[in-house]
């Protein structure tokens, strides 16, 4: 058997390298990571994502995904896919989940034939005014009703101090069958005086339309329309109901995008109704314009894709909230003050559904810090592999890419390589070079194609990597084209 024989390039050929570390974060798209199931981890980014409703952006494609499954209700048993990013004291989320209809007829105004209107009710069930446990109130939680007319919704409910949430999630401000008499299922508070639950409620015809998503809570109250559920402290603007005040059968207002759809009417537009329409249209029922001060620390981009039917959302939130004072931290907010603390919460989706919410179990959130690789280059050795390659003046050059920095590589390769006085690279590029953990190094062999007379040259060689967040580097910058 012939052994192979190692030609060391003794005949004077000189290789410079040089490899000089230049992080451009977020030069590329990096591959998703996937979190531990229960855990949904934000990840700084350079570039915060853009909140219009489409999710295409860098920082959504390099964060974490967690799917958190809701059952019950008029949904049903389904999964929201969840992001999370943050920069610049703002966190932003991302849910996606799958709906096969965009329910936004909210309870309009309907022209009858002979000229009345009538409200059209939100839903055609029967109240469910018969005592717990009574199956038939109990259908009406899990049957969806088909001739409901409401609106989607999703709701995100964050503890801030109520003892029992670190067990039973958003479960502990359910009461299943208190206010019975008065055609509830029950009714949602917390246990005690001082708990307070955070409530993060999007509305799609509600809230939706101005870019917000409703900043809500829950305390202890058991009084009153809505018990323990509460909107934030607001300096005006918000949605109100097209009301018949004056008692003439017909809605207050209208205006120019009438008849429906939108099943809304920004204030902004709405004028005095004037009853110019035909039997069967419909006018909204709905008056929407922006939140403002503690209610209004939400804002979101919404959008439902027709094609894929599906509902995305992305909600911006500060760290730290004001109240309407803009002085001092709401009160009524979880606040993310410590980014080494877990923050439980719970999701919950209304399919065309006042009520009726499909509920996830318990998970937490997590911020990541991800400390920068840092590469170095260093040269190993310089020879011709073999006869054939010393004849052809193909020569290898071993390298060894070293990480300084305080984290991990990922995803590391070589680009391709820049040259002097006519060498080229033969290796097939790019070349994978896998993780590179801090504080080690792997080794590579990159072979280059030197004409005859050429006696030195230099090397600029590129290289890419990630780090655990999925931010993008780039030595010593991107690769010229």
């Amino acid at each position: 058997m012939k052994a192979t024989r190692i030609i060391p390039a003794s005949i004077g050929l000189i290789v410079t390298l040089i490899l000089v570390a230049a992080l451009i974060s977020m030069s590329g798209v990096p591959a998703t990571a996937t979190s531990v199931e229960g855990t949904l981890v934000s990840t700084p980014v350079d570039t915060a994502p853009v909140l219009d409703g489409i999710a295409d952006e860098a920082a959504w494609a390099a964060a974490y995904a967690t799917n958190a499954t809701v059952s019950g209700g008029w949904y049903g048993t389904g999964t929201v896919s969840m992001k999370s990013v943050y920069k610049d004291g703002t966190v932003y989320f991302l849910y996606q989940y799958s709906d096969p209809e965009n329910s936004n007829r909210r309870g309009p105004w309907q022209k009858q034939p002979d000229g009345s209107w009538l409200k059209i009710a939100a839903t055609q069930w029967p109240a469910p005014v018969c005592p717990p446990g009574d199956a038939s109130c109990e259908q009406y939680w899990s049957m969806k009703d088909p001739n409901g007319a409401y609106e989607d919704k999703f709701a995100v409910l964050w503890n801030i101090n109520t003892p029992g949430f670190e067990t039973a999630g958003c479960g502990i401000t359910c009461h299943w069958g208190i206010d019975r008499a008065n055609g509830k299922y029950g009714r949602k508070y917390t246990n005690a005086p001082g708990e307070l639950v955070d409530m993060w409620h999007f509305k799609s015809v509600r809230t939706g339309p101005v870019g917000q998503t409703d900043d809500q809570y829950i305390d202890n109250a058991t009084t009153g329309k809505d018990w323990g559920r509460h909107g934030d402290p607001n300096l005006g603007g918000g949605y109100s109901d097209n009301l018949d005040s004056n008692g003439d059968g017909k809605p207050d207002y209208t205006s120019p995008t009438q008849p429906a759809p939108p099943y809304y009417l920004l204030k902004s537009e709405e004028t005095a109704m004037v009853d110019t329409y035909a039997a069967g249209d419909e006018v909204a029922a709905i008056r929407i314009a922006a939140l403002t001060g503690d209610r209004s620390n939400l804002p979101t981009g919404s959008n439902y894709d027709e094609t894929t039917n599906t509902w995305t959302l992305e909600i911006a939130r500060p760290l730290v909230t004001m109240g309407n004072d803009g002085v001092t931290p709401s009160t009524k907010d979880v606040q993310f003050t410590d980014l080494d603390s877990e923050y439980l919460f719970g999701v919950a989706v209304f399919d065309n559904a006042q009520v009726e919410h499909s509920m996830s179990g318990l998970y937490k959130l997590t911020f990541a810090e991800c400390d920068s690789p840092s590469l170095g280059l260093s040269k190993s050795g310089v020879y011709w592999a073999s006869y054939a390659d010393y004849t052809a003046r193909l020569l290898s050059v071993d390298l060894g890419i070293g990480n300084s920095g305080a984290g991990a590589a990922t995803s590391a390769q070589i680009e391709g390589a820049i040259n002097t006085n006519g060498v080229t690279v033969v290796s097939s590029m790019p070349m994978a070079l896998g993780g590179i953990a801090a504080g080690s190094s792997v080794a590579a062999t990159v072979k280059y194609d030197v004409p005859a007379g050429v006696s030195s040259f230099k090397t600029t060689i590129y290289a890419t990597a990630t780090d655990a967040c999925g931010n993008a580097y780039s030595y010593p910058g991107p690769m010229p084209s």
